[in-house]
């Protein structure tokens, strides 16, 4: 665990599913780990399923980003799909609750495909976005 101590000490955020979540933290639920593992500036995206995710950042209460309704093929990937989309927005200057929201979209949009290399392009995800 000091390992893991060190290196989130070092993170800007933390990416991970409510399972992980709950590991890491020692919470039962994924708002309540949401709340543990969101500590000082970090902020942390908890991936909960269809449901989107929680995003907690600077201490406020973690909020609710929802999910997109599709018909999943294979989740293989998803959550890969979601952290890089995730951190892509941030890195083109979108706010947290925006680039978790992308992140959901491009997610959703990974899950109607099979395979684990079915992350969305931007156009895809701007044309999903837009319906």
């Amino acid at each position: 665990m000091a390992a893991l101590a060190a290196v989130l000490r070092r993170a800007d955020w933390l990416t991970c599913n409510a399972r992980e979540a709950a590991i890491l933290s020692g919470q039962p639920d994924a708002l309540t780990a949401t709340r543990a593992l969101a500590v000082g500036q970090r902020g942390v995206v908890v991936r909960t399923g269809p449901g989107g995710c929680l995003l907690g950042h600077g201490g406020a209460e973690p909020v609710t980003i929802p999910g997109f309704a599709v018909q999943a093929i294979d989740t293989n990937g998803a959550g890969d799909t979601h952290a890089g989309a995730f951190i892509a927005a941030l890195s083109r200057g979108a706010a947290p609750p925006e680039a978790a929201r992308l992140a959901n979209a491009a997610a959703a949009l990974s899950v109607t495909r099979a395979g684990p290399a079915t992350a969305p392009t931007a156009t895809e995800l701007a044309h999903f976005l837009a319906r």
